[in-house]
């Protein structure tokens, strides 16, 4: 029986030290994102990843959960992890959507798209599309917000390089002397939806080529006359 009770308080003293020891290691939200924010800023993304994980687990509640939902996409962003982060945004968006930081996490999402979409403009461009619709979201909704400038920088860029793309696929045909139509539609199609896009010229020089060569007397007045306005 002695050999029982030993053994009873033995296991009762280790499990008191365990209790003790967690109670030392807890912390409180506020410390457990203060601690995160540390580790990202100091580029330990994978520690400060874990610290969130732990603060969503035992803290899911607290205003320190949101922010940690916000940290964490901003932690995917630090690491040029753009696609991770964009979701990760567009998460923070979708779970806490009065928060004082959705209009920024919208335009890092922008800017996470934004950073997808190939410099070059004869790389694939289909990301181009979502990253447009969601300027456009974001201008309707915050026409005078904080990063307004940017976003409609980033607009004009993505305009650029699809009006540019549309002129490299145009001159590609004019030099294998093929004129047709739809190549015609489609730089017809850029020089209307982007007027401000700064190849806006050549996409029109290019367009006349085209119509004369189609003999389409119509459009090669109307792309002069555009062209008159410019100068």
């Amino acid at each position: 029986m002695k050999g029982y009770s030993l053994l009873y308080w033995l296991i009762a003293f280790l499990l008191l030290s365990a209790c003790q020891s967690f109670n030392k290691e807890a912390k409180t939200a506020p410390e457990m994102l203060e601690k995160a924010q540390s580790q990202a800023d100091r580029g330990y993304y994978i520690e400060a990843l874990d610290t969130i994980l732990q603060l969503k687990y035992q803290f899911p509640y607290s205003d320190q959960a949101k922010k940690a939902d916000l940290l964490k996409a901003d932690v995917f962003f630090d690491q040029q992890e753009w696609e991770s982060a964009s979701k990760a945004y567009q998460n923070f968006i979708h779970l806490h959507p009065s928060h004082s930081k959705v209009e920024y996490a919208f335009y890092r999402q922008i800017l996470s798209w934004n950073k997808q979409i190939p410099r070059i403009p004869d790389r694939d461009l289909s990301l181009s599309d979502k990253a447009l619709s969601l300027i456009a979201e974001f201008l309707k909704k915050y026409p005078k917000g904080k990063h307004i400038k940017e976003v409609k920088d980033m607009q004009n860029e993505i305009h650029d390089k699809i009006t540019k793309k549309e002129i490299q696929i145009a001159q590609f045909y004019f030099k294998k002397k093929k004129f047709s139509k739809e190549t015609l539609n489609r730089l017809d199609n850029v020089i209307l939806k982007y007027p401000k896009s700064k190849w806006q010229k050549e996409a029109l020089d290019l367009a006349i080529k085209f119509a004369k060569q189609l003999g389409d007397d119509s459009k090669v007045k109307n792309y002069s006359k555009q062209i008159r306005k410019q100068s």
